[in-house]
């Protein structure tokens, strides 16, 4: 004990102590008992206790200094990059210190949130004086910045504890590479820009804004859906910018708080020049904080960031259509990446043949081909290109297998190791004049053209054909012919895909087909169309009505090409019908077709030429449509045995016909005996 303090206690009673000489004074005291003295004895001076406190200060800094390592801790280690990625201050440094203890010690949360009650903000001048800071300081650590980047356990508000992505990083045992679990810093490589198809006007802009910001923020805005080159472009850019690129690390659960602060250090080492680019990829969370937000602190946190002076990002988002317009505003550039068509597949894939100097290897049927099939970025085609040219050495069959044998692999990975479904593909020789329709395909290909021409010049344009006719007419195959003419993606919807059990998701499901349509520049095909246009005044719910009008409207406004098939023409709603560009009827097959379907179809089972009995009795055959054919071909193959010969091909084909017209009859047996 201190002289002083000695000297206090000779001067009072105090148990068995009073009245003693100096000399038989006790030297030490128990904690405990200390502890009771102090806290009982309001006598005791004020200057007496500052003295006590100089003195077990210094006694527990005397004792620190007996324990203390050489060299530092992993931990001190960390705290220190922590600070410094974060450019802290020295009691900002203390305090991070101080809740760390709080958050890993249960005693030392005991002792200093519930004995001493330092969350009280009236005890704010105790908690800095513990510490070793202003009170100032305590005040800006917690509500300023860091509670922006949420470095508190939102499970204990108030509390000092710190968040578990915040620990992991604090007690990184790989104190070295602290920076690299926050961020990399991108030196490549990457592709050419010239190499995206993207324009390059647009191109030479956004990297005029990365390269000359000035004051102002530059913030970059990448979004489509996932696998259409946003992360490759990105990469492009910040290379060619030539400033020095950091990007920002994902973790396993991709956690925001994590990222913030990721965000912050990388801010931190530009500093004010502002001479640097950020790249946040997958910043879907960060920018839609309605998403996994509990308080406003991340609305606040990223309209700072997004208005910052001299900040320049880019962020790249599959989900963009539920962001804020608040936060769309703050952004300097927005490029919109649309699922690539059928003819930029195809230019991808020439330029980067001509590139890898292999063009010779591949015929122009042969490119359409892998552009029909693998719908993948320029990243994956340019890196695939590259090696087999490497491994085929100028073998053309050895450079193909090489590209498919890849190719299925990269789509494969990307459909979580399922092999992906192949959509149905037309029939080799499909040819229209096969089936028997009211209007001229060629011609009504160079019409569909013109329309599509005059869309993309930003005409408001809307082509709808109305596909009718008995079922296996050849109605859905049309649909695939034109896709394939016009080098265009078929999307196909059928009523059950589009049905729902819930409140509103019929109108919803609607809406995404079609939006995911034109957003994709592909023909829709809505399957069983008969479903959503049937006439209002027969609806017996409400929600019937509503899921009209909905497909009516999307209708409308929809700029594309929509092709809607229906089995029943007669129960449609006359309004409904009157919406559509062209009405096309399917028929039952001419003489002439029978015989040329048969001819393609059904000749090569029976190894020779038709017959004129077997050709008499096959044209005299009625209502016969393709999808007859068809049927009886793939009985022929899986049955080979009484499909030898034309008269056996020929009955089956009869039979088709009588199968279909007996169940046509118990449909309307059914119907009159209900009525």
């Amino acid at each position: 004990l201190p002289d002083e303090f000695l000297e206090y206690l000779r001067k009072i009673k105090f148990g068995d102590w009073a009245g003693k000489s100096r000399s038989n004074m006790p030297q030490e005291i128990e904690p405990a008992e200390l502890s009771h003295l102090v806290k009982h004895n309001s006598r005791i001076p004020a200057t007496t206790l500052t003295i006590l406190h100089r003195h077990l200060r210094q006694l527990i800094e005397e004792s620190a200094q007996g324990h203390r390592c050489r060299t530092k801790s992993g931990l001190e280690k960390n705290l220190d990059q922590f600070g410094r990625l974060l450019n802290m201050t020295d009691p900002e440094q203390r305090i991070l210190l101080f809740c760390y203890i709080i958050t890993t010690v249960s005693y030392a949360e005991h002792f200093f949130t519930d004995c001493l009650e330092l969350l009280r903000g009236t005890q704010r001048n105790l908690l800095a004086h513990i510490i070793g800071v202003g009170t100032r300081d305590v005040g800006e650590f917690f509500n300023g910045r860091f509670k922006r980047i949420e470095l508190f356990d939102s499970h204990h508000p108030g509390r000092f504890n710190l968040k578990d992505s915040y620990l992991r990083l604090l007690e990184n045992p790989d104190n070295e590479n602290l920076p690299d679990m926050l961020f990399k810093t991108f030196k490549g490589p990457a592709l050419p820009l010239s190499d995206h198809l993207v324009d390059q006007k647009t191109v030479s802009f956004m990297l005029e804004l990365l390269k000359n910001p000035g004051a102002h923020p530059v913030q970059i805005l990448l979004y489509g859906s996932a696998g259409t080159g946003k992360t490759s472009l990105a990469y492009s850019l910040l290379l060619e910018s030539g400033l020095p690129a950091y990007a920002i690390t994902q973790d396993a659960d991709n956690r925001i708080s994590r990222r913030r602060v990721a965000i912050e250090a990388c801010l931190n080492l530009i500093g004010d020049h502002g001479q640097g680019v950020i790249l946040v990829d997958e910043a879907d969370h960060l920018l839609n904080p309605g998403f996994m937000a509990n308080d406003g602190n991340d609305k606040a946190w990223l309209n700072m960031l997004l208005e910052k002076p001299r900040a320049r990002m880019i962020w790249i988002v599959n989900r963009w259509q539920q962001m804020e317009p608040s936060t769309l505003r703050r952004f300097t550039f927005s490029l919109h990446f649309r699922n690539q068509t059928l003819p930029q597949r195809m230019t991808l894939w020439e330029q980067l043949l001509v590139k890898n100097k292999v063009q010779n290897l591949l015929t122009g049927e042969e490119v359409k081909n892998l552009a029909e099939h693998y719908e993948i970025n320029v990243a994956g085609i340019s890196d695939i290109i590259a090696t087999a040219t490497r491994n085929a050495e100028g073998d053309k069959n050895k450079f193909i297998s090489l590209l498919t044998n890849s190719l299925d692999a990269y789509v494969e990975v990307l459909n979580s190791g399922e092999k992906p479904k192949r959509s149905f593909q037309i029939e080799e020789r499909y040819s229209p004049s096969g089936i028997n329709l009211d209007q001229d395909p060629e011609q009504l290909i160079l019409e569909l053209t013109a329309a599509d021409m005059l869309r993309a010049s930003g005409e408001r344009r809307t082509s709808t054909l109305l596909l009718y006719g008995p079922s296996g007419a050849g109605k859905s195959e049309f649909a695939r012919y034109l896709s394939k003419r016009l080098m265009k993606r078929l999307l196909v919807k059928r009523a059950s895909d589009l049905l729902s059990p819930w409140v509103g998701m019929n109108e919803r499901n609607i809406a995404q087909a079609f939006e995911q349509a034109e957003r994709d520049d592909a023909l829709l095909l809505i399957d069983e169309a008969d479903t959503f246009i049937f006439p209002r005044s027969m609806a017996m719910r409400s929600w019937e009505t509503s899921m009209t009008n909905e497909f009516l409207t999307q209708m409308e406004n929809y700029q594309g090409i929509l092709l809607c098939t229906t089995n029943r023409y007669q129960g449609l709603d006359i309004a409904s019908i009157r919406r559509f560009t062209y009405k096309i009827k399917f028929d039952y097959l001419k003489n002439a077709q029978k015989k040329e379907l048969y001819s393609a179809l059904l000749e090569p089972i029976a190894g020779s030429a038709l017959d004129p009995e077997s050709e008499r009795e096959l044209v005299s055959i009625p209502k016969l449509v393709p999808g007859d054919f068809r049927v009886v071909r793939d009985q022929a193959v899986l049955r080979k045995e009484g499909f030898r010969n034309h008269r056996s091909l020929v009955s089956a084909l009869r039979q088709e016909v009588a199968h279909k017209s007996k169940n046509l009859e118990e449909k309307q047996i059914g119907f009159s005996s209900m009525s």
